[in-house]
């Protein structure tokens, strides 16, 4: 639609960034209905895709001009590939999280998301480092989330994750996970981190050196 493509034009043009949306409506409760949204690495493969994401918006002017406040947000079918390619040491979230911050000399104003409630249904996150020599690091099915307070300002990335469950692809059931979750360009965050799963309970604080690479994963 002409929505959608104005809406992946101006974040491509001012951010060179890959965002597609096949299609953009309107409830009849007022929300946002986007399908078949896609955002593709540095290498075109998929970083982030969800079948449909419904949200409400304050204004599309809001989204154009690179600074949307959402409130209640729902990602149906989530896939997140989170990867390190062979003979890189930076991940693809943070080269594409980069390239939010890294602005035309022509844009003065930052990149700034905010989503007050977001929930995500059936999605699938994985991990792989293809440096390692396991590569795949982590996978997680049947994930569901809810959180809130979720900030993008630029490269940095903070949440309240209320709740997360899901299936190890190994076989590790977790039936309840809570943070409060931050990720910058030089680390990866999780405070008051609390992980049930039918056999243990795990509270902890745990920081993770991004600058390498997730080298201490």
């Amino acid at each position: 639609t002409s929505v959608a493509r104005k809406i992946t034009n101006s974040l491509k043009e001012s951010k060179e960034v890959d965002i597609t949306i096949g299609r953009v409506g309107i409830t009849y409760g007022g929300q946002v209905d986007q399908r078949d949204v896609l955002i593709r690495d540095h290498h075109e493969d998929t970083l982030i895709f969800s079948q449909k994401v419904t949200t409400s918006l304050s204004s599309f002017s809001s989204l154009i001009n690179n600074n949307p406040t959402l409130g209640n947000t729902t990602a149906r079918n989530l896939q997140f590939d989170l990867k390190i390619y062979e003979g890189e040491d930076r991940d693809n979230l943070s080269i594409f999280l980069n390239k939010l911050k890294s602005e035309k000399k022509k844009q003065s104003s930052s990149f700034l998301m905010a989503i007050n409630d977001l929930e995500v249904i059936d999605g699938r996150f994985s991990y792989v480092n293809e440096n390692a020599m396991n590569p795949e690091i982590l996978v997680l099915n049947d994930l569901n989330l809810n959180a809130g307070d979720f900030l993008l300002e630029n490269s940095d990335i903070q949440v309240e994750v209320r709740k997360l469950s899901g299936l190890e692809k190994r076989g590790l059931e977790i039936n309840f996970l809570s943070t409060d979750f931050s990720y910058t360009s030089e680390a990866m965050t999780l405070e008051d981190l609390e992980i049930r799963t039918p056999e243990s309970v795990l509270e902890a604080e745990i920081i993770f050196d991004t600058r390498n690479g997730f080298s201490d994963f």
